[in-house]
């Protein structure tokens, strides 16, 4: 407790540090005078009891700055955080991008921080995110520069608990606490003797970076957590998640929070994805919950575990249904999608073809209500507006709108968008003479396949069609390679030995040689990371200079060396790529008998201060428009 009270001495003079007595209460007048009573019965007003009692305070919580970080607006929440007038600020962590060793990009991260938070009237406490304290590195500097990870406070007889979640396991391997200074038992003794020493406040107020709840398998530790406060009233904070959802366990609120300026599609409260602060004003009744953002206030029950359920069906009640085509030329053909009603209530489903300018599509609209717990399948049938090879042909778009209501009755409504492509086996081209892997294509006869719009855009608010980026690329085999050449059409180019392979221009290509299912089935990036799954795949990213080492990337691959080696060069109108990748390495996945395997490509498409957009050939396998074994190549 001593370090405690000596690394939070500048908060004595407004708060009481976790250990001083209250002072005595009294209770000034509360009453409204007016100036000139009205001399008749009759009021301009409902009451003159004030609702100001003395006890009664305000504070802000803030979310997750960072996580593909959006400039700006962290820095403008700080001043629309002055015009609340708090008695105090509180954070949830991940304040900084980190996930690095390097001193100076730390002192320079966690500089320009303190910088926003200085603008501040009101004390500033802070949380350890995993961005924040990611390694040994980021945790020493952690302590050197703000004491203890965890640790707590009072006001006004309620209770504030700052706790580590990284001390119960790093995202990027749960099963390990972060390195460092800070050890994880030591936290949770802490944590009984503090709770011990404070039996009874009116309030308890957990701040956590983690939501470490709302997991499939619940860390024993967090369970103890729950278990210390019981018996208590207390709410507790999160973020790490970018996504608002409020959960009641142990009949409290426990509550995630969505972004500070953090990386977030923001689609809107619907979605629990906005930027935002929270207002909480602090009562003798416990905590009211204002969640904040530019566009209005919203309670803390705005989108409850129930509404995250419905919602979270519906978005993946919509499934394309893979139908294999054949032939060289694309003639025609239809596109599958089966829908099934994951609710209790009528759903009302739109749908809205835009087969883009290559395909015709009919119908042009289809609508239906499907009762709850009943499938529907979709069918649209697809013409080609000119001849053309399936290796040329662009993508469409399909429209879905779901609208049902709550079982309170709340209209539910959501819009969900799959990609519209027939979609066929590609074939490996054959080749008897090696390719000498230098990056220029003179010895490839042809490549027959183009992006023709790219079936998946993200971050690409700026793009402006193929004139602005496009590829077409190949794909060939010997004795003893496979090989990928790639011609890359870029009117800017940046390149950056300082910046990471994803803030630059530059093309990532994916290969899966795992045997089916495995290579077919799409999962989501986080679930494929955790498994392990995300390691087993062959990825590299190709830049026009070396690029910077990318801290993340190094942790979801294991730090293991890509077994692709590429050759880029830069050209008048973009840049042209050669990979290879040795036929061994496809075997000891699948056998020497192997016939198919599944690739993927992403242009990263950057102009000087904009943000990098990928622009995929097939949609991405780990997002919400994967086609199941979208991308296979056959020999």
């Amino acid at each position: 407790m001593k370090r405690l009270t000596t690394n939070l001495a500048y908060m004595m003079a407004t708060l009481a540090i976790v250990g001083c007595s209250s002072a005595t209460r009294t209770t000034p007048d509360t009453r409204l005078q007016p100036v000139d009573p009205p001399l008749s019965a009759a009021r301009p007003w409902t009451g003159l009891a004030a609702n100001d009692d003395p006890q009664d305070f305000h504070f802000v919580v803030v979310s997750d700055r960072t996580g593909e970080h959006r400039p700006g607006v962290f820095r403008d929440a700080m001043a629309q955080i002055n015009l609340l007038e708090p008695a105090f600020v509180v954070s949830v962590g991940d304040l900084i991008e980190g996930y690095t060793e390097d001193p100076a990009t730390l002192r320079a991260e966690w500089a320009e921080i303190q910088g926003y938070v200085g603008t501040l009237g009101q004390p500033f406490f802070y949380a350890a995110g995993n961005h924040d304290m990611s390694n040994a590195v980021m945790a020493e500097e952690w302590q050197t520069r703000f004491g203890p990870s965890y640790y707590a406070f009072s006001y006004k007889d309620v209770l504030f608990i700052t706790l580590n979640s990284e001390l119960f396991g790093m995202v990027h391997d749960p099963s390990k606490p972060v390195p460092g200074p800070f050890d994880p038992q030591e936290q949770m003794d802490w944590l009984a003797e503090t709770l011990n020493a404070h039996p009874s406040p009116r309030w308890t107020i957990v701040l956590v970076h983690q939501p470490l709840w709302d997991s499939p398998r619940i860390h024993p530790d967090w369970l103890r957590v729950e278990t210390m406060l019981a018996k208590r009233p207390h709410t507790v904070f999160a973020g790490h998640r970018h996504r608002y959802v409020e959960h009641r366990r142990n009949n409290q609120s426990y509550i995630t929070l969505a972004t500070t300026g953090g990386g977030s599609d923001l689609r809107g409260p619907t979605y629990g994805e906005f930027d935002q602060v929270a207002l909480v004003s602090m009562t003798q009744d416990g905590p009211v919950i204002a969640n904040l953002d530019l566009d209005g206030i919203f309670p803390a029950d705005m989108l409850t575990t129930g509404d995250r359920k419905i919602i979270q069906a519906l978005e993946k009640s919509i499934q394309p249904v893979p139908v294999a085509h054949h032939g060289e030329t694309f003639r025609g053909g239809e596109a599958v999608f089966a829908f099934r009603n994951p609710t209790a209530r009528p759903v009302r489903l739109e749908v809205h073809p835009d087969p883009g300018l290559m395909m015709q599509a009919t119908p042009v609209l289809l609508q239906q209500e499907i009762p709850a717990g009943e499938s529907q399948t979709f069918r649209i049938q697809l013409k080609p507006q000119t001849t053309t090879t399936y290796e040329k042909l662009a993508s469409g778009r399909v429209r879905f709108r779901a609208e049902t209501t709550t079982p309170e009755g709340d209209a539910v409504e959501i819009e969900v968008e799959h990609v519209l492509l027939p979609e066929k086996k590609m074939p490996i081209g054959s080749r008897i003479d090696p390719v000498q892997i230098d990056g220029d294509l003179d010895e490839w006869s042809e490549l027959p396949i183009e992006s023709a719009g790219f079936s998946e855009k993200d971050h690409a608010e700026k793009y402006t069609g193929p004139s602005d980026a496009s590829l077409r690329f190949a794909v060939e085999q010997d004795e003893k390679n496979l090989y990928v050449a790639v011609e890359v059409t870029d009117d800017v180019l940046v390149a950056s030995r300082e910046k990471i392979a994803r803030e630059q221009d530059g093309l990532s290509l994916q290969l899966d040689a795992r045997p089916a299912p495995a290579r077919t089935t799409n999962k989501d990036l986080w679930t494929s990371v955790r498994s392990g799954e995300f390691r087993q795949m062959a990825l590299i990213t190709a830049t026009l200079v070396p690029a910077a080492e990318d801290h993340v990337m190094k942790r979801f691959t294991g730090g293991a060396e890509s077994p692709w080696t590429y050759a880029i060069r830069r050209q008048s109108s973009g840049y042209t790529i050669e990979f290879a990748l040795p036929l061994a390495y496809i075997a000891a996945q699948q056998g020497e008998d192997w016939e198919e395997v599944r690739i993927n490509l992403s242009l990263q498409d950057t102009d000087e201060g904009e943000k990098p957009a990928a622009l995929w050939w097939r949609t991405s396998r780990f997002g919400a428009q994967a086609v199941e074994g979208s991308g296979t190549f056959v020999r």
